[in-house]
């Protein structure tokens, strides 16, 4: 039953987290590459970059062990 969840539900539904998370993080570094006036500013915005970064990595490895351990579940019941 929950293949068939998987597979009505959009790509966009399924990753709107990872894809506002990774926008965030493109926005971030854009505004890194123009000019900063103020160096304080600067560090501000790579500080960002870095708890961005951390947010991505999380989600992505959440979102593997999440479906891996799923996929195991389903060959352990039979359903797979």
């Amino acid at each position: 039953m929950a293949k068939t969840r998987y597979r009505t539900e959009s790509f966009v539904h399924r990753h709107s987290l990872s894809i506002a998370s990774v926008s965030i993080l493109i926005v971030w570094i854009v505004c890194t590459v123009s000019p900063v006036p103020a160096p304080i500013l600067g560090h501000s915005l790579a500080n960002a970059i870095a708890d961005w970064s951390g947010v991505v990595v999380m989600i992505f490895a959440t979102k593997y062990l999440y479906e891996r351990d799923r996929l195991r579940a389903d060959v352990h019941r039979g359903t797979a």
